[in-house]
């Protein structure tokens, strides 16, 4: 009889591998060996709720990579790449625009809130409250933080807002300052 770690009576077995490319929902820490794990997939933009109400259009995947890592006091250390293009409102001209964003994390795993208090100040936590943590959350909380403040068209592709003052073809009305006033007052001083 043979025996050995990949075997059931004599034959070899087959258990389901996870699938290729596809980032779980949830990764529980407790079920991974010391040599930790390393997830990279995309992660469908609707499905993120919080990133959905930013953007103009919820379509498309971030690709995103996450690696877990337990350090010499098995401490949980999870690290990775998240990227996509979003597409948000311009700010200028308020028509679409796409935005690539991309960001780099490295943050310490804790069980509850209360723990984050013994981190060096250095170390940013991420809740895994039973050793469960949610990937997909994270991703979005990357992408969140990665997101420009005021998206905006760069200045040869938009119109500024221009095309909602005058008709297609005519240029805008000559508009005048708004302190044009402050100035014929000042001079009526003098």
């Amino acid at each position: 009889m043979i025996s050995g770690f990949d075997t059931f009576r004599g034959r070899g077995y087959h258990a389901r591998p996870m699938r290729e490319g596809v980032l779980p929902e949830w990764l529980d820490l407790r079920r991974l060996g010391a040599a930790g794990a390393r997830l990279a997939g995309p992660v469908e933009l609707a499905g993120l709720s919080r990133l959905r109400e930013r953007l103009q259009t919820p379509a498309g995947e971030a690709e995103a990579e996450v690696r877990v890592a337990f350090d010499q006091g098995l401490k949980a250390v999870v690290s990775g790449h998240v990227r996509a293009s979003v597409v948000m409102r311009c700010e200028r001209c308020l028509g679409a625009v796409t935005v690539p964003v991309a960001g780099d994390f490295t943050l310490a795993v804790i069980e509850d809130e209360g723990a984050a208090e013994g981190l060096p100040a250095e170390e940013e936590p991420v809740l895994a409250p039973g050793g469960r943590l949610a990937v997909h959350a994270l991703v979005e909380d990357e992408l969140l933080l990665a997101l420009p403040i005021v998206a905006f068209h760069d200045d040869s592709a938009c119109d500024g807002g221009q095309r909602y003052f005058a008709p297609e073809g005519e240029a805008p009305p000559e508009r005048e300052s708004p302190f044009a006033a402050l100035a014929e007052l000042k001079r009526g001083r003098s």
